[in-house]
């Protein structure tokens, strides 16, 4: 019975927190903590319960503030103290404290939070290479940071690719990642959503197929998705027809393309045009699927 109180989505944030303090089975605690109606009062009471699962969703749920987040940060169960350290609520004092805990999978969690001041991200960039990947992808890492890390080889070119797809990496950065001879760099350059007008076409120009197929999956790629619409790889034309930044006209061209896979893109894309859809449904069984879905999905005109 409680358990369906807990699970029924009228229950009232009062009665959650009354369940919260009596309840002692895991599967119970843990309908109260995803209950949309959860407030602050019954999380702090469960960051205590003596199931991993459910002080592990407590230490993940974006209404746990720091009062809630500080004792979970000593949990004996390094998921759990990730957790924590992954939420945007975890004070500075909290964060601090899992920089220095033993298990690099804490202090990652620690340098991909976006709420890491930014001289600790620079502390935790000169340790391990898995928090230092962190550190390079998060976009509050500082740009003295991400210069120096872009230049460090002492992982090949895992932290320098990582850098050159940060969006808040800084210009410099990003102008040399697209011409740097390592292909993987310039493949996460590629993913770049800050990318410029100057930028965009050497990419597009690029030899590499892995460099040409990230920029045709990139929101930002939309002035040069057209050229890679026309790209002798099937993969990047069909990346470009799942593009959500692609123009009606340009998904009108490619859905007469040979290859399945790029009428397939066009037919699951938002942009599509509806009598482009009504022509695909007769097409290959999942493309005409996928066609029909999409159509489903719309408003009758």
């Amino acid at each position: 019975i409680r358990r369906t109180v807990a699970a029924n989505p009228h229950t009232t944030a009062a009665t959650l927190t009354y369940l919260a303090e009596r309840a002692r089975d895991e599967k119970t605690e843990e309908l109260i903590v995803r209950h949309p109606n959860v407030e602050r009062s019954a999380l702090d009471h469960l960051g205590g319960s003596e199931h991993t699962s459910v002080r592990y969703q407590v230490a993940s749920h974006a209404r746990a503030d720091s009062h809630v987040l500080a004792p979970l940060a000593l949990d004996p169960d390094s998921s759990v103290r990730s957790a924590a350290a992954r939420n945007a609520n975890a004070s500075p004092a909290v964060l601090e404290r899992l920089s220095g805990d033993r298990d690099p999978d804490v202090r990652a969690s620690v340098a991909g939070n976006i709420s890491t001041k930014p001289a600790l991200l620079d502390k935790l960039s000169r340790g391990h290479g898995m928090v230092m990947a962190q550190v390079a992808k998060n976009p509050s890492a500082p740009a003295e940071t991400l210069h120096r890390l872009f230049q460090d080889t002492t992982t090949g070119n895992q932290v320098r690719a990582i850098v050159a797809g940060n969006s808040s990496a800084p210009a410099d950065i990003r102008a040399a990642a697209v011409d740097d001879a390592d292909d993987w760099v310039r493949e996460h350059a590629a993913g770049n959503t800050a990318l410029t007008a100057t930028e965009l076409p050497k990419l597009a120009r690029d030899s590499s197929q892995r460099v040409r197929r990230a920029l045709a999956g990139n929101r930002a790629a939309g002035s040069t998705l057209p050229t890679l619409g026309k790209d002798p790889d099937d993969v990047v034309r069909s990346t470009v027809a799942k593009n959500p930044a692609a123009a009606p006209e340009l998904l009108r061209s490619l859905a007469a393309d040979e290859f399945h896979a790029v009428r397939a893109g066009v037919a699951s894309n938002p942009n599509t045009p509806r009598d482009v859809l009504e022509r695909l449904v007769d097409d290959l069984n999942h493309i005409g699927m996928a066609a029909r879905s999409s159509l489903n999905s719309r408003p009758t005109a």
